[in-house]
């Protein structure tokens, strides 16, 4: 969306060369010891990533060229970013974390022990003056804010500038993928790649439910629930984003071309999300952290939200978005009876054993007279037959 130089079937040299520089010089950091910091790009601020001056002072897309922060999809045509501030490039953590790794002390310290306690004293200041310079780890945790292929200290934010980029690419792909004697599989092949840069922004938020941040080890607070309010956005995220179901990512145009199939994909994403949402490990881990919460987020108020989030009224003029949000609303209860009826197959799994010891189905039952209250209103405003 933000390079006209890409928009062709065949890429321009000087892109793929800007594309192999950044991956030669990650691979190199690897070959001087540099392991990933998935963290380094929640190091930036959404709207930073937007400045021309911020990108090119403080090195692209992520503090650091170890990070999977491949492009700046958060920045808008109207932005003016240079070349510079598309890219990752090597960031000030890199810079540490070479100074830390390679530097020699000679005989400022009586043994390796004084050296060692010295260092663990430099590192512990070090980040309390700049905590751009945290290493945070592979990305394999629970923690949201260590995720390959994000951006920004919020990829709510981050990712609805990404989809209002994607929304633009997937308007133009039969015009920028359009060749001679076209039998449509590079446009089918660009289409399928816009769907997964969907589905990866779906993943980065769902990773904020039910999960922790995982900090430093001598903090006070090493682990601390994700606050409320970011859960919060990330369900408001969703509402927008998928159980309104995201329709332009499947054109007619395309469609008609390539033979793909939205109904597949898009419920394939929903189900996959309510599995998340209202799953009895998700449900567990938020009950027992509202149980501690300095801010806490009661269990019932969450599925309250969820629930606003998907059981919409089903008067969308598009009968295709009210078939949409009938289905949605099946797999919710669908999800709502695995966790009150555990199915067979599941009697001896994890889920199981949270249901013998939790409140989590307690919880669920009560979440049907939500349910049943809501039908009971449409049914009143509406003919049976519309709903």
């Amino acid at each position: 969306a933000y390079d006209r130089a890409a928009r062709q079937p065949v890429m321009p040299d000087s892109l793929i060369g800007a594309a192999a520089r950044f991956v030669a010089c990650h691979e190199v950091g690897h070959s001087l010891g540099l392991r990933h910091n998935m963290r380094a790009s929640d190091a930036y601020p959404t709207d930073s990533l937007r400045s021309a001056h911020f990108t090119r002072r403080m090195g692209g897309t992520s503090a650091s060229i170890m990070d999977y922060a491949r492009f700046n999809y958060v920045a808008q045509p109207e932005d003016n970013i240079s070349s510079k501030g598309l890219y990752p490039r090597i960031g000030i953590y890199d810079k540490w974390a070479i100074e830390w790794g390679y530097r020699y002390y000679g005989n400022k310290y009586k043994d390796e022990y004084a050296e060692q306690e010295a260092l663990a004293e430099m590192v512990t200041q070090k980040l309390k003056a700049n905590p751009r310079l945290w290493f945070g780890g592979e990305g394999k945790d629970e923690d949201p804010r260590a995720q390959t292929e994000d951006l920004s200290d919020n990829v709510m934010k981050a990712n609805t500038y990404g989809l209002k980029n994607l929304r633009y690419i997937v308007q133009h792909l039969p015009e920028w993928t359009k060749q001679p004697n076209d039998k449509y599989e590079h446009l089918n092949e660009m289409q399928t790649a816009a769907y997964m840069q969907y589905f990866r922004y779906l993943k980065h938020v769902l990773k904020h439910i039910g999960n922790r941040y995982v900090g430093i080890i001598g903090e006070k607070e090493v682990y601390k629930e994700v606050p409320k309010e970011k859960v919060k956005e990330a369900i408001n995220y969703l509402d927008k984003e998928l159980f309104e179901a995201p329709l332009w990512l499947y054109p007619q145009e395309i469609v008609e071309k390539t033979g793909a199939t939205p109904d597949k994909n898009i419920i394939s994403m929903q189900n996959l999300t309510l599995s998340v949402l209202l799953g009895e490990q998700t449900l567990y881990n938020l009950y027992n952290q509202s149980l501690t919460s300095k801010n806490p987020y009661p269990l019932n108020e969450y599925l309250q939200d969820v629930f606003k989030a998907v059981w919409k009224p089903l008067n969308s003029p598009d009968a295709r978005q009210n078939t949409y949000r009938r289905g949605i609303e099946r797999l919710y209860l669908s999800q709502i009876d695995r966790l009150i009826n555990a199915p067979a197959e599941a009697k001896n799994s994890k889920a199981a054993s949270i249901q013998q010891v939790s409140d989590v189905r307690l919880f669920a039952l009560q979440h049907l007279d939500m349910i049943e209250a809501f039908a009971k209103q449409a049914l009143a405003k509406e003919p049976a037959s519309s709903i």
